[in-house]
């Protein structure tokens, strides 16, 4: 203030410390809430591809079940009984692209309908029965393909309205959005802020 006093509202903690993941890897895929965690795939160097999953409680991890097909960058969906593990790359190179598709019950791994489009780095969301896919890479280059899934089978839907790959999202079938990734690796800053969102039909950018 003016008179040299210093003022200020109450600190609240956002995050705190919590257990460590017991595999050191990268390049990852979770799903599930805070307290019904799962990570899986991904790599431990830059050749192979896992097939580990581990669960998180809300206190610490435990092994779950095995993916039929070890790769990372992929897309997941879902809770940790009731899960969804697709598309990402391996197990050969980052240049093999999968169209794989996985259901998980908490205990084990089932391969159901691929996807349409072969692809890495997807945004991707929702439930085991209604999740999304959109953009990603189909090496070398990035792709606006978007598809939903019902549960049976995924169906193409409108392209995004900003190609890129290695981008996020959140949402449903119905009312997804899709945020950030890149263009090219030297792609300037703006492409990397796009922000668009799907009402069932179509994309519409909205803020960066």
């Amino acid at each position: 203030s003016t008179n040299g006093k210093l003022r200020g509202l109450g600190v609240v903690e956002a995050f705190s410390s919590a257990t460590n993941l017991p595999s050191i890897a990268f390049r990852r895929t979770g799903f599930g809430v805070q307290t019904a965690g799962v990570i899986a795939g991904g790599s431990s160097t830059s050749t192979n591809r896992l097939t580990v999953t581990e669960e998180y409680n809300g206190s610490g991890y435990s092994v779950g079940g095995t993916l039929t097909t070890g790769r990372r960058l992929s897309s997941g969906a879902g809770t940790q009984t009731a899960g969804l593990f697709y598309l990402g790359a391996g197990p050969s190179s980052d240049s093999d692209v999968s169209v794989l598709n996985e259901t998980y019950d908490g205990t084990s791994y089932s391969e159901v309908g691929d996807l349409t489009t072969a692809r890495q780095g997807a945004a991707g969301d929702g439930t085991q029965t209604a999740a999304f896919a959109a953009a990603g890479s189909i090496a070398p280059g990035p792709t606006d393909v978007a598809e939903t899934w019902d549960g049976s089978s995924w169906t193409n839907i409108p392209s995004v309205n900003t190609t890129r790959r290695f981008l996020s999202g959140s949402g449903s079938p119905s009312a997804a959005v899709v945020f950030g990734g890149e263009v090219t690796p030297s792609g300037p800053d703006a492409t990397r802020k796009a922000t668009e969102e799907y009402d069932g039909s179509s994309w519409t950018t909205v803020n960066s």
